[in-house]
C-alpha cells in the first residue's frame, strides 16, 4: 500500500519521525508531507521512500498535489510487448502530473512533460476499464493504461459567479525507456449535459461511468470573485444523473433519471420556516457514490455550506444568508440494465445468475482457472463478458480504489465458464474483488465475491521453447500472442489436478522462445506439470521440483495439424494438401508465413509422436 500526501498531525508516528526535516522548512510548510510511504500488509511495516516528493516545479517551493491532502492517485498498469509494468501517477487536481515506478521505496517521483489542459479542483478522475476486448486474450486487452478526469475547475463568470466545467479529458500513460520513465497523451473526452465540482463517479459493471450530483460553480455574495466552497442554492445544485458509455466511435452521453428532490428529511423538518430544506437526492461536499453487489448504486451524505436568497430587509430587498447543506438521507439509484425494454424491474430470472464457484472458498492466484456454474437469463443472451470489479473507497469526490477488470473465459458448457483470474498483480491488485457475468445484452448478474491473493505469491519464469518455429511471420507471431497457454500442477503421486493456470502468451524470438511468468504460491515440492496441447504443438508432461520464484525451461513438440495430440499421416495429408498456401495457417507449423516442405518434413521427423495428457 502506497500512502501519499496528507497533512501532519500532533502526535502522529510521521510527525515524530520527520520533525527534523519539518523543522527547517519555511512556515507555511509545517505539516505538510514531505515524502511518501509503503505500507505491507504482509509483514505489518512500513518503508518511507528515500527521497521527498516533489514540492517545485519552477525553482520556488511550493505545494504539489502529492504534498498536500487528496492527492487523486492510480495505479496503471502498461504492456511494454514484454512485460507489465506498474505506476502510480496522480491526475490532479493541478494540471502537473507525476509518476512512480517500481520500485517504490527507492525511486523519484518524476514530473510527466505533458501537462493537462485545465486544473480540475473538486473535480474527479476515474481509472477506465479497457476497451479492446470483452474477453481479452492478450495483456495489452487487459492492462488498465487511462484515466477520465471528469468536471471540476472553476472560471469566473462575473464577480459573483464562477462556473465548474463541463468537460473531461482522457489520459493515456505509455513507458518509455529513459527519465521520466512514463509518457501522458492527453485528449478530449465526452463533454458533460452539465457543468459539475463536488460531483461522483461510479464504473458500473458493464463499463459505463454514472455520475452523480455535484454543484455548478461557486458564488460570492460579497461580489469578490473568490473562488471558495459557497455556492448558490437551488440555483447552482445539480441533481441531473448522467451516464457515460464507450463505443468504437466514441463516447456517448445520456441524461438518466435524476436524483430524489422529495424534501422530507427528519434533520430537515427541524430547520427554522425561512431556511429551505435539503433535497434527498443532493450529493455535494464530502458525499459518496458506492456500487452495490446487486448492480445498483448507493448516494449517501453532504456537508457543506451554501447560501440561499432571503426576504430578510422589511422593504422587500433580498439578501444572500448561510445555510448548513448536510443530507442524511440516502438514496439507490438503480441503473438502466435493471429494466426491460417495457420498463418493468428485471427480476432475478431477468438477469445471469452465478450458481456455483469452484474451488471454494474462491481465493484465487494470479492467472488461476475457476469454473463458475451460472444460468442465463430468459431472454437467452450469452455472456459477453466477465469481470472484476474492487469494491470502492471514496473521498471528497475521488474513489481511489475502483477498477474494473475484465478477464480471459472459455465457455466450457451450456451452463459453465472457465475463467482466469487477472493476469498480472499491477493490473489488479490483491484484495477482494466483486465478480460479474454481462450478458449480451449489456445485463450484469448480481456479484459474487472473491479474493485475490497476496500474501507468499512469487513469479516463477517459465521459458516455454514452440519447436520448429523458424522466423516467424508477422501473423503467426500475432495469432500466438493472442492464443493464452494452460497448464496444470499436478500431485507427483496420485495425478490429481492441484492448481489451472492459464497464462497470456507473447510472441516468440525467432528461435521459437516465450518467456512466461507464472504468479502463485504454490508451496515448494515435486509436481507434475502439464502443459495443454497449443496449436501445432503437442501436450507436454514434466516431473518437476518445484521452486517459487525459481526459473524452468520446456520444449513442446510440433506437428499436430488437426489437432488429436498426436502426429501421424493425418496431419502430414493436410499439409500436404495445402502446399503453397501464404499467410495464417495451421499447416504453417513453422509459422515462417507459407506452408512448404519443410513444414511437410518436420510433421513427418515427428510422424508417430504422441502427446502427453
Amino acid at each position: 500500500m502506497l500512502i501519499v500526501g496528507g497533512i501532519r498531525y500532533d502526535g502522529n508516528r510521521i510527525a515524530k519521525d520527520y520533525e527534523a526535516a519539518y523543522q527547517t522548512l519555511p512556515d507555511r510548510y509545517q505539516g505538510r508531507t514531505l515524502y511518501h510511504e509503503l505500507f505491507d500488509p504482509c509483514t505489518g511495516q512500513y518503508e518511507r521512500g528515500l527521497f521527498r516528493v516533489p514540492d517545485q516545479s519552477d525553482g520556488q517551493r511550493h505545494d504539489t498535489d502529492l504534498n498536500r491532502t487528496y492527492p487523486r492517485l492510480h495505479l496503471v498498469s502498461l504492456w511494454d510487448g514484454r512485460t507489465v509494468q506498474a505506476r502510480v501517477v496522480s491526475t490532479g487536481p493541478s494540471i502537473t502530473s507525476y509518476a512512480l515506478k517500481e520500485d517504490w521505496v527507492s525511486v523519484v517521483w518524476q514530473r510527466l512533460l505533458t501537462a493537462r489542459n485545465v486544473g480540475r479542483s473538486d473535480g474527479t478522475s476515474v481509472l477506465l476499464p479497457n476497451f479492446r476486448a470483452d474477453n481479452p486474450h492478450t495483456m495489452a486487452e487487459q492492462a488498465l493504461y487511462e484515466v477520465m478526469v471528469i468536471g471540476g475547475g472553476y472560471v469566473r463568470q462575473d464577480d459573483y459567479i464562477s462556473n465548474a466545467h463541463d468537460s473531461t479529458e482522457i489520459l493515456t500513460f505509455s513507458p518509455l525507456t529513459e527519465a521520466p520513465y512514463t509518457h501522458m497523451e492527453v485528449r478530449n473526452g465526452p463533454r458533460l449535459a452539465f457543468r459539475r465540482a463536488h460531483l461522483n463517479a461510479v464504473l458500473l459493471p458493464t463499463g459505463q461511468i454514472l455520475v452523480i450530483g455535484g454543484i455548478s460553480g461557486t458564488f460570492d455574495p460579497d461580489g469578490a470573485g473568490e473562488q471558495v466552497r459557497r455556492w448558490l442554492y437551488p440555483d447552482q445544485l445539480v441533481l441531473a444523473t448522467e451516464l457515460l458509455t464507450y463505443t468504437p466511435a466514441g463516447w456517448q452521453v445520456e441524461e438518466v433519471a435524476a436524483a430524489p428532490a422529495e424534501l422530507n428529511d427528519e434533520v430537515d423538518d427541524q430547520r427554522p420556516p425561512d431556511v429551505p430544506k435539503v433535497p434527498n437526492g443532493a450529493r455535494v461536499y464530502h458525499s459518496t457514490a458506492l456500487l452495490l453487489p446487486d448492480g445498483r448504486v448507493l448516494a449517501a451524505g453532504s456537508a457543506t455550506n451554501a447560501y440561499y436568497r432571503s426576504d430578510y430587509y422589511d422593504d422587500g430587498r433580498r439578501d444572500y444568508l448561510p445555510m448548513d447543506f448536510d443530507n442524511y438521507v440516502p438514496t439507490l439509484y438503480s441503473p438502466p440494465y435493471l429494466f426491460k425494454p417495457d420498463g418493468s424491474p428485471r427480476g432475478a430470472n431477468d438477469r445471469p445468475r452465478i450458481l456455483l464457484i469452484n474451488p471454494a472458498p474462491t481465493e484465487l492466484d494470479y492467472q488461476q482457472v475457476f469454473k463458475v456454474t451460472y444460468a442465463l437469463s430468459n431472454e437467452g443472451a450469452a455472456i459477453r463478458s466477465v469481470v472484476l470489479v474492487r469494491p470502492g473507497a471514496v473521498t471528497h469526490s475521488v474513489n481511489f480504489e475502483q477498477r474494473l477488470v475484465r478477464l480471459h473465459f472459455v465457455v466450457a458448457s451450456s451452463n459453465g465458464l472457465h475463467i482466469t483470474a487477472p493476469w498480472d498483480p499491477a493490473i489488479a491488485p490483491p484484495g477482494w474483488y466483486m465478480l460479474f457475468l454481462v450478458d449480451g445484452n449489456g445485463v450484469p448478474s448480481e456479484a459474487a465475491w472473491v479474493r485475490l491473493k497476496g500474501c507468499g505469491l512469487q513469479a516463477t519464469q517459465l521459458t516455454v521453447t514452440l519447436e520448429g518455429v523458424q522466423g516467424i511471420s508477422a501473423e503467426q507471431a500475432e495469432a500466438i500472442e493472442h492464443s493464452p497457454m494452460t497448464l496444470e500442477f499436478r500431485n507427483a503421486a496420485m495425478g490429481a489436478t492441484r492448481a489451472s493456470y492459464t497464462l497470456p502468451m507473447m510472441r516468440p524470438d525467432e528461435q521459437g522462445r516465450v518467456v512466461l511468468r507464472l504468479w502463485s504460491d504454490l508451496p515448494a515440492g515435486v509436481y507434475e506439470l502439464y502443459v495443454y496441447p497449443y496449436r501445432s504443438w503437442l501436450g507436454r508432461r514434466v516431473r518437476l521440483s518445484w521452486q517459487p520464484g525459481g526459473s524452468y525451461s520446456l520444449v513442446l513438440r510440433n506437428g499436430d495439424v488437426v489437432k488429436d495430440n498426436v502426429v501421424d499421416y493425418g496431419d502430414l495429408l493436410s499439409v500436404l494438401a495445402q502446399q503453397g498456401l501464404e499467410g495464417l495457417s495451421e499447416a504453417d507449423v513453422n509459422c515462417d508465413g507459407v506452408v512448404d516442405a519443410e513444414d511437410a518434413a518436420l510433421v513427418a521427423t515427428n510422424t508417430g509422436t504422441q502427446g502427453d495428457e
